[in-house]
């Protein structure tokens, strides 16, 4: 037996295979570090050992190696099987690669009858038993190897699969794979020109090193051990991340103190002191308090650990939002932080966040204190700060949806929130005030809600910004705002941020205001959007400067008024559908007589909806698409007024039938056009196509659509007869029009007639449904009646609406009689 394997002793690869071998025994698993999907492993293992190396500090541990030594100085490892094998692998590896082969056949080969074999051997597989006593006994020139395969680093792989030895069977016995990709993995990351392998095999002091235990001499049997082994319980990623992240902590000569309570006493420790006992302490008590106060049912621990996983997630997001890099060089790591659907390991925050010009990633110093930061302001701050009273942010409800976060959706809105939080915590832990902390979320959740949805990370980015900019007049913003002038911001939307400011100015002249704005903007509909109701009481941006305290009081009994009208109108989810789609859309109907409303995007224009950031009613509401909504939003309210207890009456008063614009005037008169739109649809329609002025089923010209004259036509005629149908197309092709039809039969053929709008006129076609020729009585009707040949069918232009009417009554009765 070797003089180095007593149990506990620190001992080197190549002194364990002085006096003995390894044999991996059968009843272990294949060899998996080099497995394709075990990439970040591998990396990381490869990474670590490459990083000793060049460090040049000996004695470097990876950790215990169990295992039971014969008689016959036989080692068959039952723990470190995988890591033996790397490192048997990277002898081998760096002795060809150095040309240091003459000095690993001494070490690691031994001679049998004239043959070499190898020291290193596994038994699970024939063939991998074969296939190492092949591999680890040849030497390779490393200069001659073949080409790598386009986008692959596969070069030494694929040249030993080229060898004379190398049996094709091989290629479907997982251990030989994976040993492949493990070298290929070797030979891209150890790619400069030092010198590694007498650093290995140094005997006095070498660089990598593990603890050895012999379980035979602690009287355990194999049997014994191996069930003990198949029960255990795999570490979750979270638990391997925190090990790693500790390990770091270990490593880092922090200068930060910390007081700590133990034994009922302050003590000061330093930071992995305080972080671990934190840790494992109020932190994971307080995130099970946010998980057991969402959900009372959870008791999985794998919740336990995605929820302080993503809370290190938002933390560190933070960190990299903090971080001095610039704008350009934040995006991608922004996306990543929001997008990334695993949990990320420790090699991935080391590896994917490069955070400062030094290419430092994204854990530090600077961002672990930072975490620890975050994690006492919550778990000592987040529940004395807001009571049930205060609506525009709930932090429990934010904080349980971000930490949940499968990272499906982004959420912008609510880590914009909880980021302004968690900065003005941090900014007054000494002196916090719950009052000026309300006010501050008041202005962020306004500014934050009418500026979303957000559609990038730069936006993102940009409203985090001022946020930070702007929280050191956190603990007194409203009176920081209301000194200032009406000016555009970068971060949030210019428009809502003068409202702010003036609404500020208000309040700052006359209290009162204050409640009456909050009632307003917690409005579910509205959520901080108020400007029309004091555009409609006669405060106007342009007019800031013109503020008295006089005014202020004239006019509040008419702003709560015409707030009654609006609740009567809106619900939480949007326009009340009694005044829409379940009350002949008198509510629209009502807009167009006053106007057109509508607001274009793109090509198209929309009759708007409850939801969207361009096209909703809100949008509507806030006046700054088009300057005759401001005119309708005050003809609409000011006629609602005497109405303000029967707004159905009110609507009512305000249509004008006759209005003199020809699409207003249909759908005033014919409701039911708006029906042609589907539930959840953006209810587009174009002015001016190839097929004239066109209702949109979806978004584009190129999907279904109907022309608007002959749909409302069709409405209209389809109440007399149910043979009246609508055919709706797809694209602009002129030969193939939108038009109401029915067919009929005449001298016992099948035709169809369409009603057309071409050219601001009506037009009639006849055209066959058989293969057959046209009845002779229908060609005399044609020519009668001055229709056109046209390719296969037959047309005629009519004119007006009441003239193509007049012409279907008078003058083809018989063919509608007989397809009665």
């Amino acid at each position: 037996m070797g003089k180095y394997l007593e149990n506990g002793v620190r001992i080197s690869f190549a002194q364990l295979l002085e006096d003995n071998t390894i044999c991996i025994p059968k009843i272990q698993r294949d060899y998996v570090q080099g497995r394709i999907d075990e990439n970040e492993v591998r990396t990381e293992f490869l990474h670590a050992l490459l990083g000793y190396l060049q460090e040049g500090k000996p004695f470097r541990d990876l950790d215990f190696v169990y295992g039971f030594l014969n008689e016959n100085n036989v080692l068959y490892p039952l723990d470190g099987q995988q890591r033996l094998t790397t490192l048997m692998l990277l002898h081998w590896f760096l002795a060809n690669k150095e040309g240091d082969f003459e000095l690993y056949k001494a070490l690691f080969l031994k001679e049998d009858n004239g043959r070499l074999d190898t020291k290193f051997t596994y038994e699970n597989r024939l063939s991998s038993k074969e296939f190492y006593n092949q591999l680890f006994t040849k030497e390779i020139d490393f200069n001659n190897l073949l080409e790598n395969d386009e986008g692959k680093n596969n070069s030494l792989s694929k040249s030993i699969k080229n060898l004379s030895w190398y049996a094709p069977a091989w290629d479907w016995d997982p251990t030989v794979q994976n040993t492949l990709n493990m070298l290929d993995a070797m030979r891209a990351t150890f790619n400069n020109n030092n010198t590694y392998f007498s650093k290995l095999t140094d005997k006095d002091n070498p660089i990598i090193t593990f603890l050895f235990m012999d379980l035979g001499k602690n009287n355990l049997s194999d049997d014994l051990y191996i069930k003990m082994n198949s029960r255990g319980v795999q570490l979750s990623s979270f638990e391997n991340f925190k090990a790693k992240l500790e390990g770091f902590i270990s490593k880092t000569n922090f200068k930060a103190e910390y007081i700590l309570k133990i034994e009922g006493k302050d003590k000061i420790v330093d930071f992995k002191t305080y972080y671990t006992s934190q840790l494992d302490g109020s932190w994971s008590n307080f995130v099970w308090e946010i998980m057991k106060k969402n959900d009372p049912k959870i008791e999985n621990p794998n919740h336990f650990d995605r929820f302080f996983s993503n809370l290190f997630r938002i933390s560190f997001l933070h960190s990299c939002l903090n971080s001095n890099i610039s704008f350009d060089e934040k995006v991608p790591f922004i996306k990543t932080f929001l997008t990334h659907k695993k949990d990320f390991s420790f090699y991935n925050y080391q590896e994917l966040f490069k955070v400062d010009a030094s290419n430092n990633n994204i854990i530090s110093e600077q961002s672990l204190l930072e975490l620890v930061e975050l994690l006492d302001v919550l778990s000592n701050e987040l529940y004395a700060c807001f009571d049930s009273e205060f609506k525009y942010y709930n932090p429990f409800e934010t904080l349980y949806l971000l930490i949940n976060s499968d990272y499906n959706t982004r959420h912008y809105h609510e880590r914009i929130m909880f980021f302004a939080h968690m900065e003005y915590l941090k900014a007054h832990k000494n002196n916090l005030n719950q009052s000026s902390l309300h006010s501050w979320m008041r202005f962020v959740s306004n500014l934050s809600n009418n500026t979303a949805p957000y559609n990038n990370e730069k936006e993102f980015i940009n409203a985090i910004s001022y946020i930070k900019d702007n929280i050191k007049y956190a603990d007194n913003i409203d009176q920081h705002i209301s000194n200032l002038s009406l000016s555009d911001i970068v971060g949030f939307d210019s428009f809502q941020y003068k409202e702010e400011i003036l609404k500020r100015k208000i309040e700052k002249l006359d209290a009162s205001w204050k409640e009456m704005f909050k009632k307003v903007e917690l409005h579910p509909y509205l959520n901080g959007q108020t400007y029309f109701l004091l555009m409609l009481v006669g405060v106007e941006f342009d007019a800031v400067d013109n503020l008295d305290v006089s005014m202020l009081k004239e006019i509040q009994d008419n702003y709560e008024s015409y707030y009654t009208i609006f609740r009567e109108l809106f619900t939480a989810s949007g326009l009340n559908q009694d005044f829409s789609r379940n009350g002949n859309y008198l509510f629209e109907r009502a807009l167009l007589s006053i106007n057109d409303y509508t607001i274009s995007e793109g090509s198209n224009f929309s009759f708007l909806i409850d939801s969207d950031r361009d096209i909703s009613w809100k949008r509507f509401l806030k006046l700054d698409k088009r300057e005759e909504h401001k005119s309708i939003i005050k003809t609409l309210f000011s006629n609602l007024l005497p109405f303000s207890s029967n707004i159905h009456s009110g609507l009512n008063s305000i249509l004008d039938f006759n209005c003199g614009e020809w699409w207003r005037f249909l759908i005033i008169n014919n409701p039911e056009i708006l029906n042609y739109f589907d539930r959840g649809k953006k209810r587009y329609f174009r002015l001016n196509s190839n097929h004239g002025f066109v209702l949109l089923k979806g978004e584009k010209i190129s999907g279904s659509h109907a022309e608007l004259e002959t749909y409302n036509f069709y409405l209209n005629n389809k109440i007399e007869s149910d043979k009246w149908e609508y055919y709706s197309v797809s694209g602009e092709n002129k030969d193939d029009c939108p038009c109401a039809y029915f067919d009929f039969l005449f001298d016992n053929i099948w035709y169809g007639l369409d009603v057309r709008y071409i050219d601001s006129q009506f037009n009639i076609a006849i055209k066959r449904r058989q293969s057959v020729e046209y009845s002779q009585g229908l060609i005399a009707f044609f020519d009668n009646e001055g229709f056109e040949k046209l390719s296969n069918f037959y047309a005629k232009a009519i004119g007006s609406y009441d003239e193509c009417e007049e012409f279907l009554k008078s003058n083809l009765s018989s063919i509608i009689n007989e397809t009665n």
